[in-house]
């Protein structure tokens, strides 16, 4: 935290999301210093309110933190972002910060070593497996499908198929955006390794 951030008033919620909301057209527009500028000022000025909706102001600024140094390549700072909401979240069974939290261990995973990002992977879906929250359970679907691909990579092909299987047995039922996209590709990595149709094996 700077002084001179240090030595403003709190910010009211209001204005706090329109901050964020600046801080989205600026991250957009590609103007990532100023964006960081915003979204720090959001974590550091909100102040110590355990309401939910400002603190999920704050874990959608924190998400925004990580977002921008991971565009900017800038990976340890986004792996430390990202681990830092859930480290101050990750107890937090509401929904909304649940799902913050499980989304950001997922953008958290691709930028880690192969050991670790399998880690991250089976954290998230040891933790939300029970949520059946769709903003939730997605997070878990991609999970166990990005941990298909991980065993992939090791030459374990066998339980890599298993895990396709998975996705599409725990999940074939869902039809909440990303679940489709999500089930259409683990059915294509299922046709890839036997040249069979995913609905065609889960049903036999």
């Amino acid at each position: 935290m700077t002084e001179q951030q240090s030595s403003k008033p709190p910010l009211k919620l209001a204005a706090a999301a329109a901050l964020l909301k600046k801080g989205e057209r600026l991250f957009v527009a590609n103007k990532f210093d100023e964006a960081l500028g915003i979204f720090d000022e959001i974590v550091h000025r909100l102040g110590d309110s355990q309401s939910l909706p400002v603190l999920e102001t704050i874990a959608h600024a924190m998400q925004w933190r990580g977002l921008v140094f991971q565009t900017e390549d800038r990976d340890a700072e986004a792996i430390d972002a990202f681990g830092e909401i859930d480290r101050r979240f990750g107890n937090r069974p509401e929904t909304s910060l649940a799902a913050i939290v499980a989304e950001d261990l997922l953008l958290k995973s691709f930028l880690l070593d192969p050991q670790q990002e399998m880690s991250t992977l089976d954290e998230i879906i040891l933790r939300y497996s029970y949520r059946k929250e769709a903003n939730i359970a997605s997070s878990v679907a991609w999970a166990l499908w990005s941990k298909g691909g991980c065993l992939e990579k090791r030459g374990q092909k066998d339980e890599a198929l298993t895990i396709y299987h998975e996705v599409i047995c725990r999940f074939g039922h869902r039809y909440e955006p990303s679940f489709p996209e999500l089930l259409e590709l683990a059915e294509r990595d299922i046709q890839r390794m036997t040249g069979s149709h995913g609905d065609e094996i889960s049903a036999s």
